[in-house]
């Protein structure tokens, strides 16, 4: 790219002459993504960053995602059996350089996930992949997770699995076994990419029981709703009813004291009914919300449907 020599001559000009040198490693390469859509540069070496930050992006994921077995894995090897101190720091090491895989992986995810995104804006409409961010998507910290771990005060009902488990070819797309050493001198154990897919099986099964425990739940509050207004509503009428009753057969009342119990028969009344359209109001959005939920599971459901087709 014969434009990026003045590029690399401007930064040379505005250096400071006193600054230390640059060291290798930090010379800026001036490839495509660094560009801005109005400087020169050719299609094809767009077209080929373009296809190298993608899989570069797809082998970081790969990575955090073996991290977080190998943490998960040693976690388990630390509780079960180490005792001891020596142990424990040993098993500690281990899990900190898990971590530190992590997080080296992420920021080589960010890093391509800019690249392509500074890209995306520079190729051609007949080049670009308009469905490309369905399976790279900005990586947040609280996405940094592993499969079985939901956000923080999240309860198990409410508890979602983060998208880098569940975009296309985890399970199947991972091939080899995954060696997961284990520091410990009993034992050394190694995880097929089987039980990959199992665990994923494991986790949608478990988020379909949520689903249903949810989707009852929602009958049983709709049908509670219901039943609240009308016992409101008829509870206004028993005080009514029960007050026209009392003052009706106890002529003997003092006048004062029919009168109070009138009062208080229909403020009793009046309160039911102000719960009653009070409630009305508070819940009048509710049906169109569960009926929006509905829909996307059904859209959901033939999506499955689908996949499930293709499949076979």
């Amino acid at each position: 790219m014969p434009y990026t020599s003045a590029l690399r001559q401007n930064a040379v000009d505005a250096a400071d002459e006193d600054a230390p040198s640059i060291k290798v490693h930090d010379i800026p390469l001036w490839l495509p993504s660094s560009l801005s859509a109005t400087d020169p540069c050719d299609a094809n070496l767009q077209l080929y960053e373009w296809r190298l930050r993608k899989g570069q992006a797809f082998d970081a994921l790969h990575k955090i995602r073996q991290g977080f077995r190998q943490k998960s894995h040693r976690l388990k090897v630390k509780q079960r059996f180490m005792r001891g101190v020596a142990e424990n720091n040993r098993s500690n090491d281990g899990i900190k350089r898990a971590e530190a895989v992590i997080e080296a992986a992420a920021s080589k995810y960010r890093i391509a996930y800019a690249a392509l995104t500074a890209l995306h804006l520079q190729i051609s409409n007949t080049h670009r992949e308009p469905n490309w961010t369905e399976n790279l998507q900005v990586l947040r910290d609280t996405d940094l997770r592993g499969m079985s771990e939901g956000l923080e005060n999240d309860s198990e009902g409410r508890r979602s699995i983060s998208w880098i488990w569940r975009i296309e070819g985890v399970a199947d797309g991972e091939q080899g076994e995954q060696e997961l050493e284990g520091k410990s001198t009993m034992f050394t154990m190694s995880i097929p990419n089987s039980n990959q897919f199992l665990a994923l099986c494991i986790e949608w099964c478990r988020a379909r029981a949520r689903y249903m425990r949810f989707e009852e739940e929602v009958e049983l509050l709709e049908e509670e709703m219901c039943r609240v207004l009308v016992f409101l509503e008829w509870q206004s009428n028993w005080w009514l009813t029960k007050g026209n009753e009392l003052l009706n057969n106890d002529c003997d009342l003092h006048s004062s004291l029919c009168e109070g119990l009138t009062g208080y028969r229909n403020r009793q009344a009046a309160l039911r009914l102000a719960l009653r359209d009070g409630f009305k109001v508070m819940w009048k959005d509710i049906p169109q919300f569960v009926e929006e939920g509905r829909k996307k599971i059904e859209e959901m459901r033939k999506k499955e449907a689908q996949i499930r087709i293709e499949l076979v």
